[in-house]
């Protein structure tokens, strides 16, 4: 059976107009990038720089400098992993976390998503072996979250339920 169920972990930011992707840590990535360019300017010119003291020289090293500093941060957010996901009413980063079903409780697990029960969801017993894998994205209090089921059973994390998004308002605790 196919179905078109989409990954949480890839579409978390298509599933509601209210999570975002918020970066973290472009201040310290561009200040570490800019020091280790100065650095290593100033290592492979040390000699050029004590025997002809110029400001063009300078002056190039600072344009070449700035240039490799401003595409390195270009890469961290393009294709670097310095981004999480947040909710953007109140500004809260979303954390991942997972917890796994036995898979004969696979329909209780998915009935429960889909009715956005959260409640039922954490009464269910746990197992350790990941047979059913739910995965949720929630804020520090789970007044907030997106949830999705995936069954594990051949190795695959196929999903079993689509993205669910809950707040306090819908949850029925």
């Amino acid at each position: 059976m196919e179905n078109n169920f989409k990954n949480i972990d890839k579409h978390i930011y298509s599933a509601s107009s209210d999570i975002a992707k918020g970066y973290k840590h472009i201040l310290w990535a561009f200040i570490c990038t800019l020091i280790g360019a100065i650095a290593l300017w100033l290592y492979m010119n040390y000699e050029y720089i004590a025997l002809h003291p110029t400001w063009s020289g300078l002056t190039l090293g600072i344009v070449i400098i700035g240039a490799f500093s401003a595409c390195t941060i270009i890469c961290y957010y393009t294709f670097g992993d310095c981004h999480s996901p947040y909710y953007k009413p109140t500004k809260e980063q979303l954390c991942r976390e997972e917890c796994y079903f036995s898979s004969s409780n696979a329909d209780k697990v998915s009935q429960s998503i889909n009715e956005k029960n959260i409640a039922a969801l954490d009464k269910l017993p746990k197992s350790i072996v990941p047979q059913v894998v739910v995965i949720k994205y929630s804020n520090d209090d789970n007044s907030v979250m997106a949830i999705q089921a995936f069954d594990n059973g051949d190795g695959l994390m196929t999903p079993i339920t689509d993205i669910v998004i809950c707040n306090k308002l819908t949850q029925n605790i």
